[in-house]
């Protein structure tokens, strides 16, 4: 008895460590998502909206690689507000340098060849762009020698003001009304040095300011995350024909 009792335990013991081993089988789609909020809790049909809605996961998954393969958490990202707690959250849950310059661009570098498109085929004298008072700058010379990056000095513009304002003489269209930035990307490219720069000495020596490039404070750069559900909900379900104007149709207490 003794030993039937020692065969069982141990063929237990067997099935229970190759079950534990034995890789564990897709789940599939999450059915449903309980949302907690001061709101009223939401319970999301994750499944039905995936699978019978027919959504691409990047619908709401921006950071999505590829279908079935959704990125991170949305409040990984839209936290209720952008304090210091989510700021420190924040920088722990984004440990990878190609996923901070996905909004921290890093650095916003002009597109190879500008200098000498310009040069050759608009105009030959280089005083065109560079000073012509020859006291100012007796022969022209990179802007970056005297222009700062990220600030002035006295009467000397920082860089990208110097910058702006020299190319807008010429691009009136572009830089109307304050509207330059909405152009950026057809003067610059995201570097990959910064990327680099990001990865080899760590967050802080390497991220760009938001001040650098955008007018707005960082806070309302990125949705906080009742904005950016309701925008992403609401959005859709009103193109879909909607109505969404009660709280009850989503929350529950």
């Amino acid at each position: 008895m003794r030993r039937s009792t020692i065969l069982i335990l141990v063929s237990l013991l067997l099935v229970s460590v190759v079950g534990y081993l034995l890789p564990e089988k897709d789940a599939g789609t999450t059915d449903r998502i309980l949302m907690r909020n001061l709101g009223g809790r939401v319970v999301f049909d994750h499944k039905t909206h995936a699978e019978s809605y027919g959504l691409q996961c990047i619908t709401c998954h921006h950071d999505a690689a590829a279908h079935d393969k959704a990125g991170r958490n949305c409040r990984d990202c839209h936290g209720a507000s952008m304090d210091a707690g989510f700021v420190r959250s924040h920088q722990t849950a984004f440990a990878g340098a190609s996923e901070c310059a996905a909004c921290h661009h890093v650095a916003m570098e002009p597109k190879k060849g500008w200098h000498e498109f310009h040069a050759a085929s608009v105009d030959p004298d280089c005083r065109k762009c560079h000073h012509e008072d020859r006291s100012i700058e007796p022969e022209p010379r990179r802007c970056a020698d005297c222009h700062l990056s990220d600030k002035a000095q006295g009467p000397i513009l920082a860089l990208k003001d110097a910058a702006h304002a020299r190319c807008s003489s010429c691009h009136e269209s572009v830089f109307k009304d304050g509207e330059g930035r909405k152009y950026c990307t057809v003067c610059h490219e995201r570097a990959d040095s910064g990327r680099k720069a990001l990865a080899g000495e760590g967050i802080g020596s390497a991220l760009t300011k938001c001040s650098l490039c955008h007018e707005k404070e960082p806070k309302k750069l990125v949705r906080g995350s009742m904005e950016a559900f309701h925008g992403l909900c609401i959005g859709c379900h009103t193109k879909k024909g909607g109505p969404v104007d009660n709280c009850a149709q989503c929350h529950t207490k």
